[in-house]
């Protein structure tokens, strides 16, 4: 299996994904501006979490550098999910739901 290529459990999940996107994509991008939200919450009390440790000078160490590190990695997966909900409106009209159903059909089978 190729780096770009993905096996038929995971194809048939963000086809599923995608479809509920393109049916009811209010609803969806309302949930994904949430998960966002919670995303970006979560990386600034993370990344608070690390400055104090590091202001209370206790557990400098490997925990503060820890929780530095996750918060970073937690503001960048809200950045690309910011990103890619931006992209949406420009990319929806050219994505055929019929031919995801399709496909979803061919891989349940």
């Amino acid at each position: 299996m190729g780096v770009t290529e993905m096996d038929a459990k995971q194809e048939l999940k963000t086809l599923r994904q995608l479809s509920k996107l393109l049916i009811d994509g209010e609803r969806e991008t309302k949930k994904q501006a949430t998960r966002r939200k919670v995303v970006y919450a979560v990386a600034w009390v993370a990344l608070v979490a690390a400055f104090m440790l590091v202001i209370k000078g206790e557990l400098v160490s490997i925990i503060a550098v820890a929780t530095a590190g996750f918060a970073g990695i937690f503001a960048g997966v809200a950045i690309y999910l910011g990103i890619a909900a931006k992209q949406w409106p420009a990319v929806k009209p050219h994505i055929s739901n019929e031919s995801i159903m399709a496909r979803v059909k061919q891989l349940e089978t």
